[in-house]
C-alpha cells in the first residue's frame, strides 16, 4: 500500500459513504467516492507515476451515456490542456488502472 494514499478501498461498485474495512490482508478507512458529475477532480492511481514523482489530475467536463469527457488539470481543477480524453464511467474507482476522487473543481 502506498505511503500516498494509504486507505484501502473496498471495491464496491456502487456510490457510497465512507466506512471502515476489515479483512484478512488489510484494515483500514474506505473513502467511498461519489456519483461522478462535471466539474469533479479525479486523480490517476497508476502507481508508476507515484513512483516516478508525477501525479496526473482529471476534471470531468461532461457525462455520456459510457464515458465521462475530461481534461488534464491541477489539483484544484484548473485546465492545463486542452486535449479531451474519454474515459469508461467503470475505470473511476481507486484501482491501479482507476483514478481516484479528490474533489470538486474550484
Amino acid at each position: 500500500m502506498s505511503a500516498r494514499f494509504p486507505t484501502k478501498h473496498c471495491q464496491r461498485a456502487d456510490p457510497h459513504e465512507g466506512h471502515m474495512v476489515t479483512s484478512d490482508e488489510a484494515a483500514g478507512y474506505c473513502p467511498g467516492y461519489p456519483a461522478l458529475a462535471p466539474q469533479q477532480v479525479w486523480q490517476v492511481a497508476d502507481r508508476r507515476l507515484e513512483r516516478e514523482g508525477g501525479v496526473r489530475f482529471r476534471v470531468i467536463v461532461r457525462i455520456d451515456g459510457t464515458h465521462a469527457h475530461c481534461h488534464d488539470c491541477g489539483k484544484t481543477g484548473e485546465r492545463t490542456s486542452s486535449r479531451i480524453f474519454k474515459i469508461r464511467l467503470d475505470r473511476f474507482k481507486p484501482t491501479s488502472t482507476g483514478y481516484r476522487y479528490v474533489g470538486l473543481a474550484q
